[in-house]
């Protein structure tokens, strides 16, 4: 068992009883892109498995204490980074293999959120300056809402999204009707958090980043 986490935000997620909690905290960092470390889930035990990531990275907790000035912060767990092992714009850089988790929602099922910290480093377009989705953060699938395969999709944006660079959250019921919402955000070296919501009762899709509405949509 793992011991649960004390700081008021991972508590926070705890106490919300979700379907599963990734932090990616693991340590230390083995310099080798980490392939096969465990993913821990806090919440079900389904641990998902590092490829070629760097990990014990700064996190949330210390980047936003330095970006609004606010004491030694509580929560002091580290991050995964995603992107850069070997080299910048690596493939195969991932958490996956996670089991039993389904978000496929049928027709009037409570509506489910997925939600990140997350910091993009100052990329603010798509592998060598496409405008494809400049990364996937979570994904059930392949992790491109254009390959209508995902069950969701929670991920940054090149230009091709809303007009500008930002994130989107993609989603389909079990019928296979897909949803999409995208918003501009400055995808710059700061700590964002990206909440992204498919509210099947009312067949709609919402995008929050930093606690503020930023998108909706009822249809793709």
């Amino acid at each position: 068992m793992l011991p649960l986490p004390t700081a008021p935000y991972p508590r926070a997620v705890i106490n919300d009883k979700p379907i599963g909690f990734w932090p990616l905290n693991e340590h230390p960092d083995n310099g080798s892109g980490n392939d096969g470390t465990l993913a821990f889930d806090y919440i079900g035990g389904n641990d998902g498995v590092y490829s070629n990531a760097t990990i014990a990275q700064p996190g949330y907790g210390p980047g936003l204490a330095s970006q609004f000035g606010y004491p030694t912060p509580s929560d002091t767990n580290t991050a995964a980074e995603f992107g850069y092992y070997p080299t910048a714009d690596s493939i195969n850089s991932y958490v996956g293999g996670i089991p039993n988790i389904d978000f496929t929602a049928a027709q009037n099922s409570p509506a489910f959120s997925v939600e990140a910290w997350v910091n993009a480093e100052g990329n603010s377009e798509g592998t060598s300056g496409s405008t494809d989705p400049a990364g996937t953060i979570v994904a059930k699938s392949w992790g491109n809402a254009a390959s209508g395969a995902d069950e969701f999709a929670l991920q940054y944006s090149g230009s091709s999204a809303g007009g500008g660079v930002g994130c989107s959250w993609y989603a389909q019921d079990q019928s296979g009707i897909p949803f999409f919402a995208a918003a501009n955000m400055p995808l710059d070296a700061n700590w964002h958090h990206l909440v992204g919501v498919m509210d099947m009762p009312k067949a709609t899709l919402y995008l929050y980043v930093d606690g503020f509405p930023a998108a909706t949509n009822t249809g793709y």
